[in-house]
Parts: structure tokens; C-alpha cells; sequence
């Protein structure tokens, strides 16, 4: 079995390096099948489900407001997700049934919904056919 790594990193203000501050094997708990972050915002998926965290501005999310979140909060989506991209303050991700779903800001109409609103939770994207992949 691989253990995952984990490292937490310090910046300095001051003197622009980074220390490592520890690493640890995880031997056992959930695995995040893919993870995507944003300006100031992050998703992880584990078990199917989205996980998001951090600025929550402009719903990028996707909890169904703005409120940022300090940690991990799951989406309460129906479909089951394998795959995720996030820009700035937008997030997308492909379900298991190969549709797209995006949420958070849509100024430049880039969550692909036909409008320009902010979507603050998932909104499926009308393509003519499933998505193969997301990158």
C-alpha cells in the first residue's frame, strides 16, 4: 500500500522560503480521488462526494451561499463525482455519469449556463455528449 505523504509548509513573510513543519505516512483513512484548488478555495473528492473549502465569495463552493468554510465541508449532491477543475473563483467537476456540473462565478459566462449569474451551487452544463475527460 502507498502511503500518502503529508507536509505542511510555512512561508516566511520576511525571507520568501518555505520549512517543512512535518511529514507523516497516512496508512489509513479516506482518499481523496482527485483535488482542485482556486485563488483561495480548494475541492477534494472522496467517495464520490465533493468536498470544498476556503473563500466562498463568489459561491465557488458550491454550499448555496457565500460563507467561507476553514475546513472540509461536503457538497449535498445526488450524482457521485470522479473527476475537478477550478479557476479562480469557479469550480467544475465531472460526474460518474460523464456530465459536467459547475458552481461559483459566472461574470464571463464561464460556468457555461447560458447567463452571466453566479451559480452557488452545482448547475449541470448542457453538452451535446458525455465528457471524456476534464483538465
Amino acid at each position: 500500500m502507498r502511503a500518502l505523504w503529508l507536509v505542511a509548509f510555512a512561508a516566511s513573510a520576511c525571507t520568501e522560503s518555505a520549512e517543512v513543519l512535518s511529514a507523516a505516512p497516512a496508512e489509513s483513512g479516506p482518499r481523496a480521488a482527485a483535488i482542485a484548488t482556486g485563488d483561495e478555495h480548494g475541492c477534494a473528492i472522496v467517495g464520490g462526494a465533493v468536498h470544498c473549502w476556503g473563500a466562498n465569495d463568489a459561491g465557488q463552493l458550491g454550499l448555496g451561499d457565500d460563507l467561507d468554510r476553514p475546513r472540509p465541508t461536503r457538497l449535498e449532491t445526488e450524482p457521485a463525482f470522479e473527476a475537478l477543475a477550478a479557476g479562480a473563483r469557479h469550480t467544475c467537476a465531472v460526474s460518474t455519469a460523464r456530465e459536467v456540473f459547475c458552481f461559483g462565478d459566472n461574470a464571463r459566462g464561464q460556468l457555461g449556463l447560458g447567463t452571466r449569474s453566479a451559480a452557488a451551487r452545482p448547475a449541470r452544463v448542457a453538452l451535446a455528449g458525455p465528457v471524456l475527460e476534464l483538465s
